[in-house]
């Protein structure tokens, strides 16, 4: 049987309305992919990477558990994506109604060709750690064991 683990995903909405695309997320989410769902607030936040003139961002984190294999829920998380309306092939850093990333997935640290886990650009992206910490400050990330509260501040400057 396939052993229950600890995730948090990130989601981002750039595209129509935000707020009902990430609550539309953390539904269909909750419950089919993740059990016991904790949803950060919504940031809003500036486009990172992304052409000149992309609309601003509305991010959130969200954490529970699954018993889905990491591959397996990537991909339940990318056919989530396509039900709510983003192209399966897509520009990189382009729009997008919503996008949910795999940040952590308990403690497994892999980097595969399809999926790295922590998420490659977790430590370096406010609107990832910031939601993040709202909701698991102390899940230690990576190799270094360094909690989600440590990696904020060090981002972001402020006291853990």
């Amino acid at each position: 049987m396939p052993e229950l683990t600890n995730i948090a995903l990130g989601l981002g909405s750039n595209l129509e309305n935000r707020t009902a695309n990430l609550n539309a997320a953390v539904g269909r989410l909750s419950g089919r992919i993740v059990e016991g769902l904790v949803c950060s607030s919504f940031f809003l936040t500036d486009p990172v990477d992304c052409p000149a003139g992309t609309p601003s961002f509305l991010n959130a984190a969200v954490a529970g558990t699954t018993f889905l294999s990491p591959a397996d829920l990537l991909d339940r998380c990318q056919a989530l994506e396509r039900a709510m309306g983003r192209p399966h092939y897509h520009a990189c850093h382009s729009d997008r109604i919503i996008d949910i990333d795999i940040l952590l997935y308990g403690q497994l640290t892999e980097a595969k060709r399809r999926l790295t886990i922590p998420h490659p650009q977790l430590m370096g992206r406010a609107f990832v750690l910031e939601p993040l910490c709202e909701i698991v400050p102390d899940w230690p990330v990576g190799a270094e064991g360094k909690t989600v509260a440590v990696c904020w501040a060090e981002l972001s400057g402020k006291r853990p």
